[in-house]
């Protein structure tokens, strides 16, 4: 069977998300894989590999794994990081369908439908499809497709975390998916995994940081009649305490006038 590219094939009206099938079982060999950062120094081996273009690599805590090639600056049996890098590994399993991302001599970044990801030979896999996700232009003045890294809380592949400008209580936090879609059902699989799994990190980290939090709403306004002002989307995770309002009975109902009490 005739191996298919992963590359991006090249459209220039916009970003295309690249959608692939499992075709034979993959399990992650490493159970603490290798993650280095940009000038980082290391060790090389003289491991060999079936696929060219990776060099083995040892940090000074002892993790070792397999890095490209292009992604550090050797000299003898040393290197030195070019860029921050991540070595897991995916586990899949054939027919299960992954969000492809970058290509790296003849291993697939991809994420699942549960938001993990990790490198996936290139060889377990075919493309299956391809997505437009936005005209260029479509994320051009967005106010959540340029968020300074600085306001970055927490994120992940597909999404991120930061506080709300206008909180309606203190710690009001927004996940945000990073690709540019409208609203939460424009959404794929697993950006929606992918923010569930932030939603939850975050709660987390509020009731760590705030005791006298002891509830939440959580949102997300879908279209202009129901009060969107942002059109990229964005969920709420709105924290709350005892006596923040003095009849918290109904809670979301109260978009609604009149309707939160009953």
């Amino acid at each position: 069977m005739k191996k298919r590219s992963m590359e991006s094939e090249g459209d220039k009206s916009g970003i295309r998300e690249k959608i692939c099938r499992v075709i034979f079982n993959y399990q992650s060999v490493y159970a603490q894989p290798l993650a280095v950062h940009a000038g980082e120094k290391l060790r090389v081996g003289e491991r060999k590999s079936k696929w060219s273009g990776w060099v083995w690599c040892t940090n000074q805590k002892g993790q070792s794994g397999w890095v490209p090639e292009r992604y550090v600056e050797r000299s003898g049996n040393s290197c030195t990081a070019r860029c921050d890098y991540d070595a897991s590994e995916l586990s899949v399993h054939t027919g299960e369908e992954l969000i492809v991302g970058r290509e790296e001599s003849g291993w697939i970044w991809c994420t699942n439908q549960k938001g993990q990801s990790g490198w996936v030979p290139a060889e377990n896999m075919e493309l299956i499809s391809t997505r437009r996700q936005i005209h260029a232009h479509e994320g051009e003045g967005c106010a959540f497709c340029n968020v300074p890294q600085a306001r970055v809380i927490r994120e992940n592949e597909l999404a991120f975390v930061i506080r709300d400008d206008f909180p309606v209580t203190p710690l009001h936090t927004l996940i945000i998916p990073k690709r540019h879609v409208s609203g939460y059902f424009d959404l794929n699989s697993p950006e929606i995994s992918a923010c569930q799994k932030l939603l939850a990190e975050t709660r987390d980290e509020i009731l760590s940081a705030d005791s006298s939090v002891k509830g939440f709403n959580i949102g997300v306004n879908q279209g202009a009649v129901a009060g969107q002002t942002i059109f990229h989307c964005h969920i709420h995770l709105i924290p709350r305490r005892e006596g923040d309002v003095q009849k918290p009975q109904g809670g979301i109902r109260h978009v609604i006038p009149g309707k939160g009490c009953y």
